[in-house]
């Protein structure tokens, strides 16, 4: 459920737009090396959270211009977010201005189990 976009969790059709929110969570998960996506909250608080239009914070290595491209893919009116074809100029856009100098290290580390929980995976 933390990949799905908001119109996937109503059972509608897969678009290009609902794989745009999904590639937003991707880099979140890539930006702090495999956490996963909503880590505050509990599966059972998705579904309300994400109707009030909840989205995750900033992470802490991660710089302004890809955050705003994640958070453009977290649109919650699929029209609204951007074709990949946009978002593949804004990441070349982030890419030239990167530092590439800030090394990016994981967070605490989970367990497997621990893992699947806050993913909403398992129980």
């Amino acid at each position: 459920m933390k990949w799905l976009s908001p119109e996937r969790l109503t059972r509608a059709d897969i678009t290009e737009k609902s794989d745009v929110w999904s590639f937003g969570i991707l880099l979140y998960e890539m930006i702090t090396l495999g956490s996963p996506p909503y880590p505050d909250l509990e599966p059972s608080q998705m579904p309300s959270k994400r109707q009030k239009n909840y989205r995750m914070e900033r992470p802490a290595l991660c710089g302004p211009l890809l955050f705003e491209i994640m958070t453009n893919c977290w649109q919650w009116e699929a029209p609204l977010r951007p074709c990949f074809t946009d978002v593949m100029k804004q990441l070349q856009k982030a890419s030239a201005q990167a530092d590439g100098q800030t090394p990016l290290t994981a967070a605490d580390t989970l367990s497997w189990k621990e893992y699947l929980h806050v993913a909403g995976i398992a129980s």
